[in-house]
């Protein structure tokens, strides 16, 4: 069967190995739930009267035979086939012949794609909301079970004032509640059938959107086609933001704990275990656990792990930021005279949390400079396009050296 989009012309292998990729892989995951949406969508063809009964009982047996093969491991997408629509149709069209074409009536490869995965966000995300939920129960008994025990509150790693194990383990609780807000914000955006939004400008034949929305239990249609398309992205980096939230209160509390069981303070003892050793040193117990957790600010790439499987992703990002001394931005100037107090300056300062700038590896202080001394250096500019040059050079020297550019060594490789 040739692609979706074939229009008669051989398509080029290069150019299909590029657009392509790993989503033929990527796609593997969807292949039930597209199977789902697609057995929907037949059970209203048939309402409508597009296809007969008897097409709807082949097509719906064909697509619950895939679902099976691919919890078996045995269905495949192709790389000719781009991506796991194409393969199910092409699957359907070889066991039931032309009946399997009808399965894409009424319907574009764009909310196809768009409804399988909000059904397999809305599954994860109820996986997520569960584990956060035990999160919260955990933090709730741990600081109920030890409401007695009390410690010293932190700041600028110095002791402050004083706390307790329940105010440490509810605060670190409430973070999560504030982060199980969001994700109850951002379940409620992904939980909208797209379906019938076709390419975007909706359909010129009558369907029922209702009952397939309602069939595949999203909570309501999304109506505005042109919104279904633009909201391609901007879900996904919704639902990446509450993620990151919820990583960003347990890297806190992994940080806390590795600090807290350090022998120096042992406020905290950790299940030997739990904890790995030292091959030369041997009282070493070290929590790899809480120094996972923590992983992704430091090593820039975040491991998701089951049982029986384990994903990689980036999470490395660049930041760049310039700030003020002051809010009146006169601080140590030599021009004007800063009329901030002390208190305002403290408060201004501390906006920005000690564990962010713990990770800034350069900071460079500019001092304020006369206005004669700028207006004196005759040196000419350099052009963009000269500083283009350079910046081009010295990525092309990172990769002939070591394959990648510098911003992506770890550890170990600037060591070597």
């Amino acid at each position: 069967m040739a692609k979706l989009w074939d229009k008669g012309i051989q398509f080029d292998k290069k150019i299909e190995s590029f657009t392509v990729g790993n989503d033929n892989q990527l796609d593997n995951i969807l292949i039930p739930y597209d199977c789902k949406a697609s057995i929907a969508h037949a059970k209203m063809l048939s309402k409508m009267g597009y296809i007969n009964k008897k097409e709807l009982v082949k097509i719906s047996k064909i697509l619950n035979e895939i679902i099976a093969l691919h919890k078996k491991g045995k269905f495949l997408i192709k790389v000719s086939q781009e991506d796991c629509h194409t393969a199910i149709e092409e699957y359907l069209v070889n066991k039931i012949g032309d009946a399997g074409k009808k399965i894409h009536t009424a319907r574009s490869r764009n909310d196809q794609a768009l409804t399988a995965l909000r059904l397999y966000y809305k599954e994860e995300l109820l996986i997520v909301k569960s584990l956060m939920e035990k999160w919260i129960d955990s933090m709730t008994n741990f600081g109920q079970k030890n409401k007695n025990v009390k410690f010293p509150g932190y700041t600028h790693m110095q002791k402050a004032m004083p706390s307790s194990i329940q105010m440490w383990s509810e605060g670190h609780r409430d973070s999560m509640m504030d982060d199980l807000k969001i994700h109850e914000l951002i379940s409620k955006l992904i939980d909208q059938s797209p379906m019938g939004s076709a390419a975007g400008y909706g359909l010129p034949i009558s369907i029922d959107k209702n009952m397939i929305s309602e069939d595949l239990g999203f909570f309501k249609v999304q109506e505005n086609p042109i919104h279904c398309q633009l909201s391609r992205g901007k879900y996904e980096i919704a639902l990446i933001n509450m993620l990151s939230q919820i990583l960003l209160t347990i890297n806190r509390v992994a940080a806390d704990m590795i600090q807290f069981s350090m022998e120096e303070l042992s406020y905290f003892s950790l299940p030997k275990e739990l904890c790995s050793g030292s091959s030369i040193m041997p009282q070493k117990n070290n929590p790899d656990v809480l120094e996972v957790l923590r992983e992704p600010l430091e090593s820039g790439v975040i491991n998701i792990s089951r049982i029986n499987k384990n994903a990689q992703y980036p999470a490395r990002f660049q930041l760049i930021a310039a700030m003020n001394p002051c809010p009146c931005g006169y601080l140590g100037s030599i021009n004007r005279s800063c009329k901030c107090s002390v208190n305002q300056i403290q408060r201004y300062q501390n906006k920005l949390s000690g564990p962010l700038l713990d990770r800034i590896d350069l900071h460079i202080s500019v001092p304020d400079l006369p206005q004669s001394f700028l207006l004196e250096d005759k040196t000419p500019a350099e052009s963009s396009e000269e500083v283009k040059k350079r910046i081009i050079k010295t990525r092309n020297i990172q990769i002939s050296r070591q394959k990648c550019l510098n911003s992506m060594l770890n550890e170990d490789s600037i060591k070597k």
